[in-house]
Formats: C-alpha cells, structure tokens, sequence
C-alpha cells in the first residue's frame, strides 16, 4: 500500500511543477483570441488544476468562465459528458461545435456528443504516432499546431 501522504505529495509536486515549468503552447494564445466565437475548454483535469494551468499559460481570461473540468462530470472521456456540458454552458447546439483534441478518448468523447473534431499534434507531449491514434480514434481532419489551426479557423 502506497503511504498515508502519497496522494497528497503528489498533487503538490504536480502543482509545483505547473507553476514552474508550464508554458503556453506555442500560437495557443494568439489562435484563441482570433477565434471570435463561443469557446469553453473542456477538460479532463480537475477544476483547480486546469484553473492552474490556464491561469499559468496566460488563458484563463480567454475562457473564463466557460472552464469545465473532469470533476464536474460523473463520467470522463470518453463518454461525452463533459463536452455536452460545455456545450450547454455555451448554449450552442453540438452540432455546430468544433472540438480540438489531442487524445484519442477525447476525439471519441468529441465525437459521441456530436460535435466535429480536429486532432491536435501541437503539444510538447505528442508524437508521430499520435496522428494514426487520433485518426483511428475519429478525427475529422489532424493540424499539426496552432498557426495551421489559427488559419483553418479564419484567423
């Protein structure tokens, strides 16, 4: 069995290590503020974590206050339950949303409340593989980073 304060040592090494060493995607920013739109991010972090890292990437304001993490849905991706409560956040039809993911479960999630979906490879975390991974997983199309996604949004 893992020590009574595993759990906790943990959760302070990860928030340490966001706040240190957590940047922005290169383009996230500029990209989400071409975006005239709705938009929301739709996350399976918990709420104070993703609260953490948008505010340490410089993105909470672009999002706040449509900000949903996986700890206000019963059921994480990739059932779409925390993308249909996004959805009704926003108030836009699923139909009408477009999802950038850059996890296969999140691609299906996407998918199932209905809404299109572009995989996204731009992450520090991502590699060649990943592209069949979110195509197989249901992608309508995959960018490579967040100028490609900026100009197919009409930035």
């Amino acid at each position: 069995p893992l020590p009574a304060a595993f759990r906790q040592s943990q959760r302070e090494r990860m928030f340490k290590a966001c706040e240190e060493r957590l940047s922005e995607v290169p383009g996230a920013g500029r990209a989400v503020a071409a975006w005239q739109g709705a938009k929301a991010v739709a996350s399976s972090s918990g709420s104070v974590l993703l609260k953490l890292k948008l505010t340490t990437t410089g993105l909470w304001d672009a999002f706040a206050p449509h900000v949903y993490g996986g700890d206000m849905v019963e059921r994480g991706k990739p059932a779409p339950d925390i993308f249909l409560l996004a959805m009704n956040g926003l108030g836009v039809d699923p139909a009408r949303c477009l999802v950038i993911e850059d996890t296969a479960n999140g691609v299906r999630a996407a998918r199932a409340a209905g809404a299109e979906v572009w995989g996204f490879l731009g992450g520090g975390h991502m590699s060649a593989v990943d592209t069949a991974r979110l195509i197989e997983a249901g992608a309508h199309r995959v960018v490579e980073h967040w100028g490609e996604a900026e100009i197919l949004l009409g930035g």
